[in-house]
């Protein structure tokens, strides 16, 4: 039964809890945990685990109706049976978190609504300190820490409400062909209250590439650079303006005056929807993607997702302030083809007409820049 029905079959796992339960026979109940123990330290003990998606599928299966069988009717977990703290240290040695974590949660799944097995038994707050501390390490894969957040959501609990052990930290781990880790990192590491800039750029930017460093100026000057020719061919001079636009010069005016106000706002508008695009991607993928065992598909996603957000974020918040600063540099500009006072009213006129049918022009190059940057 549990080889070839439990482990395959998690959607009867409640059919086959009430059939054991009617029959109410102890020796039956202890046979089926044997077995299920049995079958559970062969997987744990295999490594096809990490690279075989069906055996993982398989110990989160047994996972689930071992809670079933223990947790969700009050009953422990022998320690000498399985002991969970050991096997997610275990598995943070190997390698093996990728398997493990999702396992837990499965298991530990079973606790929800009971009365003993709750965030306050000690058994379960050691599990959850250790998880704690797992998921405030560096470069975690975002499936191994959206598994942890799976299991405090059981309990009601977020990782960052926990307070983690220092146990993990002391203990040496598999480097080679470890795929628990965006990247490799040292084993003692400080402290993290969450995802920086820093880890949004090495997420997005992959495990074996650098993130990409452009400071301000390098990303307003080459910008500009790739769209000055443009502005020039797509600046709009209103017909309304004929008699003015040969006496002030506002062919070479207008793509100037552009060139200034974008200059201007480019780097902290550019700089500010990069960042709040890398965040929500994270947050999303660690929803979206949590079981997808296709790493480059994810990266794939997550560069697609993250230029689309850094894009469109920059539209909506360019527009407001590029107005203000195109219109300032054209009064500015104007002013100088027509110092006289009595032209002041002309020059706020100009300004206006010119700022409201080039603004969309300006906000492009500032979306392209947003998207190219991400």
């Amino acid at each position: 039964m549990v080889s070839k029905r439990v482990a395959h079959e998690a959607n009867y796992h409640k059919l086959y809890c009430s059939l054991i339960d009617a029959m109410n026979d102890k020796e039956l109940n202890r046979q089926l945990l044997a077995v299920t123990h049995w079958a559970l330290r062969l997987l744990l003990a295999s490594d096809r685990i990490i690279r075989d998606s069906n055996d993982r599928t398989l110990l989160k299966n047994l996972g689930s109706w071992l809670g079933l069988l223990t947790f969700a009717r009050n009953k422990p977990v022998l320690s000498k049976e399985l002991e969970l703290k050991q096997v997610i240290t275990d598995a943070y040695q190997r390698g093996r978190l990728v398997a493990v974590l999702p396992f837990v949660a499965k298991l530990l799944e079973a606790c929800k609504g009971t009365r003993v097995f709750n965030a306050h038994n000690p058994m379960v707050a050691g599990v959850l300190s250790l998880l704690a501390e797992l998921h405030e390490m560096k470069c975690l894969k975002v499936n191994n820490a959206f598994a942890i957040e799976l299991t405090f959501k059981v309990f009601g609990q977020s990782p960052k409400e926990w307070k983690p052990t220092d146990t993990l930290r002391q203990l040496t781990r598999e480097r080679t062909g470890n795929q628990d880790w965006s990247i490799d990192v040292l084993p003692h590491e400080p402290k993290l209250e969450g995802p920086s800039a820093v880890q949004a750029a090495q997420f997005m930017a992959g495990p074996n590439q650098a993130a990409p460093q452009a400071t301000p100026s390098q990303l307003t000057t080459e910008a500009l650079k790739a769209h000055t020719l443009r502005q020039q061919q797509s600046v709009q001079i209103n017909a309304t303006l004929a008699g003015l636009a040969e006496r002030l010069g506002l062919k070479s005016l207008v793509p100037a005056a552009v060139e200034r106000g974008v200059t201007e706002i480019l780097s902290p508008v550019v700089e500010r929807s990069v960042t709040i695009a890398c965040y929500t991607t994270m947050e999303l993928l660690m929803k979206d993607f949590a079981l997808e065992p296709d790493e480059g598909r994810m990266r794939k996603a997550a560069h697609l997702m993250v230029s689309s957000l850094a894009g469109s974020l920059a539209l909506v918040t360019c527009k407001d302030p590029l107005r203000v600063a195109l219109t300032a540099t054209l009064r500015a500009l104007l002013t100088n083809q027509l110092p006289s006072a009595n032209d002041a009213g002309v020059v706020e006129q100009v300004a206006a007409v010119v700022c409201n049918d080039n603004l969309d022009l300006g906000c492009a190059i500032i979306e392209r820049a947003a998207t190219d940057k991400a």
